[in-house]
């Protein structure tokens, strides 16, 4: 498996991808302001997550990776996003799980992350 920035010829397959888990709403990867690391095999994506960046700040969200694809992959994003933070600047990362999803809180929690079950984030399209 390759881990690589998305470029933009990658946003369909981006948009294919989250759309597949149905685990997100209608999402256009081409919409997505950020960085995109995306996991590649033999020219098919099958994973990505997707990072918002304000100077020192991120946000992360849409970590996603193919059914029958979970296993180490999705902690291989988290840390390959991990180094382009550090490449440019970012000390600070934020992000939202959902109570339910053990696998994600396992992993950000083995990345050094700590949660705050009494907040919730408001999220709006304009």
């Amino acid at each position: 498996m390759h881990y690589r920035i998305a470029k933009l010829e990658d946003a369909p397959a981006i948009t294919e991808l989250l759309g597949s888990t149905g685990y997100y709403g209608p999402v256009d990867a081409a919409e997505l302001d950020g960085i995109i690391v995306v996991a590649e095999r033999d020219g098919v994506l099958h994973g990505c997550v997707w990072a918002m960046v304000c100077g020192r700040h991120a946000y992360i969200d849409y970590l996603t990776v193919r059914p029958g694809y979970s296993g180490i992959m999705p902690l291989r994003l988290m840390k390959t996003l991990e180094a382009v933070f550090r490449q440019v600047g970012v000390q600070y990362v934020r992000g939202v799980v959902k109570s339910d999803n053990t696998a994600a809180i396992r992993i950000d929690e083995a990345l050094g992350a700590t949660f705050d079950h009494d907040y919730s984030l408001g999220y709006r399209r304009l």
